[in-house]
């Protein structure tokens, strides 16, 4: 993990092929092998038909991936490299925007129901700017320039720099909800999540 990071993956990325790596030991373990040396192409080719029986086609193709990546590490015969799986399937599904009618009802949706200012403002901030989710949750206070009306960020995902205009209405929304409900914390995180009506100072 201490490598992967080193190397500039992302959390979710380490995360990933650090669970798929406990996998493969565990399964080896159990298949009594208990010694690196001693994994053959034999326990890797098992290794994913047992996974078949569970995963998604297109998840194999991490999973290989982090394997890969594992064995590259611990310095394993090449030959355990080429019984990994090939020519897996990618995760191609891409979500169909949204249609002029379909904005238009969210929108009006928004405009009369009784959601929070927070909810409000996350929403309108992902509508009119296409940020990801995970990096609307880490929006910090120093993210946004009040006087330059700009959202600079780096991108969760690929750790790029991305600087954003503050549109009156996103900026709007996100000023009322700290001015008028976020509750008072802490955290540099704008967007606090809360259960049960209690709030915590976790970010989404």
């Amino acid at each position: 993990m201490a490598q992967l990071h080193t190397e500039g993956k992302s959390k979710g990325t380490i995360e990933s092929y650090r669970n798929i790596s406990c996998k493969f030991l565990l399964f080896a373990e159990q298949s009594d092998v208990l010694r690196l040396e001693d994994i053959s192409e034999k326990t890797v080719v098992d290794f994913f038909v047992a996974l078949r029986a569970s995963w998604a086609a297109e998840s194999l193709r991490t999973a290989a991936s982090g394997l890969r990546t594992f064995f590259r590490f611990i310095e394993v015969d090449e030959s355990l490299l080429y019984a990994l799986p090939r020519r897996l399937p990618r995760k191609t599904a891409i979500v169909d925007p949204l249609t002029e009618d379909e904005e238009s009802r969210i929108w009006s949706y928004l405009a009369v129901q009784k959601l929070s200012m927070r909810d409000k403002a996350i929403t309108g901030l992902i509508m009119l700017t296409g940020l990801r989710a995970v990096d609307v949750a880490g929006l910090q206070f120093n993210d946004v320039d009040w006087f330059c009306n700009t959202i600079y960020i780096v991108q969760s995902k690929t750790k790029k720099a991305l600087v954003l205009p503050l549109l009156p209405r996103v900026g709007n929304d996100i000023a009322k909800y700290i001015c008028l409900e976020r509750p008072t914390s802490t955290s540099q995180h704008i967007f606090l999540t809360h259960q049960k009506e209690v709030f915590s100072i976790d970010p989404v």
